[in-house]
């Protein structure tokens, strides 16, 4: 099995799929960010290019047949995509920007809450008695003026829909696109995490593919087509998402899907 060429017809199929994309992005960020769902359209587009960057990462990755680098970032990317899927289909089904607003004050929030509870660990651990008493809540209040009238308990609401078993938890009722791939990606998603945390079944994984070649480059292979399933849903997603504003993204919707069916030989 030569691995170079197998990524390489992948890569082919992805690149029609990006010139598609490449010809039409800048119109369709326009045309979706002038919608009544502006910060929802701003979080898909920059879900669509971060989990291009992963994507382009991970065929490098495999093509040099480093399978435990290519699980770390494989697992990155599925959390991306859960995170897509989650908010296109609170925008679907609520029609409203909700979801968009949330997503950037309180994902927003949520990050720097995260860092202040590190610091405040840290300066405990350290016996820094100056930061023991920091009330993080009381300090996002100070920094972010948005959240002056908000309860920690609201805020930790709204953050919390944002985490992985709750974002599972609302897809697994209301998705019914991709069901299959959605099926799929997450029970690897949980398999993956040994590899990002360090831990022994990661290890076992990587010395049993490493002693087996043809095992290896299969699972490269395979890491390499779900990537392009995953990506390809994705921008199928965003321009079907985008149809509902102008008829002439339905056209490139179409073009993406017969650019994927170049791949059926080998997925």
């Amino acid at each position: 099995m030569n691995l170079s060429t197998q990524i390489n017809k992948i890569r082919d199929v992805d690149d029609q799929i990006f010139k598609l994309v490449d010809a039409s992005l800048i119109d369709l960020t326009k045309d979706i960010l002038k919608s009544k769902y502006p910060l929802t359209s701003k979080a898909l587009i920059m879900l669509v290019t971060k989990s291009n960057f992963i994507k382009n990462s991970i065929f490098d990755i495999c093509e040099n047949e480093d399978l435990y680098s290519a699980n770390i970032l494989y697992r990155s990317l599925i959390e991306h995509s859960l995170r897509y899927q989650f908010i296109i289909m609170n925008c679907s089904e609520n029609k409203n920007d909700d979801i968009g607003i949330d997503y950037y004050k309180y994902c927003d929030m949520g990050e720097n809450l995260d860092f202040l509870k590190a610091l405040k660990s840290t300066n405990a651990m350290f016996a820094d008695p100056s930061f023991e008493e920091l009330d993080t809540w009381k300090e996002i209040s100070r920094f972010d003026k948005r959240f002056l009238k908000s309860t920690p308990k609201e805020i930790k609401a709204k953050k919390e829909q944002f985490n992985y078993k709750n974002m599972i938890k609302f897809l697994s009722s209301t998705l019914s696109l991709q069901k299959g791939m959605f099926k799929k990606i997450i029970p690897i998603y949980s398999e993956l995490s040994s590899f990002v945390h360090g831990g022994p079944q990661g290890e076992n994984t990587f010395f049993t593919n490493a002693i087996d070649e043809e095992a290896r480059k299969r699972k490269l292979i395979n890491i390499c087509e779900i990537t392009f399933e995953i990506t390809k849903n994705i921008k199928l997603t965003t321009y079907l998402f985008a149809s509902q504003f102008n008829q002439k993204y339905v056209i490139i919707y179409n073009q993406i899907k017969e650019a994927s069916k170049n791949l059926s030989h080998i997925t």
